[in-house]
């Protein structure tokens, strides 16, 4: 609760990085991605906008209230 909205899920990130990072590398040299400028454009704003600020606005209504009441409403 002290820590703040996006200063948990940016340590969640970053704690769970090396180990997203060879699994992503794995992946890629298995089955190396491909897509158009716009799906690629899609992804991005999927990864920043939609899961990140999703979880900082999950973590900040978390944060103002009772934890089991506030997880019911979102």
């Amino acid at each position: 609760r002290s820590l703040g909205s996006w200063q948990t899920i940016s340590w969640a990130l970053v704690v769970a990085a090396p180990i997203m990072a060879a699994l992503s590398a794995h992946a890629i040299v298995t089955h190396p991605p491909t897509g158009t400028a716009g799906e690629w454009v899609s992804f991005g704003y999927l990864c920043v906008v939609s899961m990140f600020l999703g979880f900082v606005a999950w973590y900040r209504g978390l944060a103002i209230g009772p934890i089991a009441q506030v997880s019911q409403i979102q």
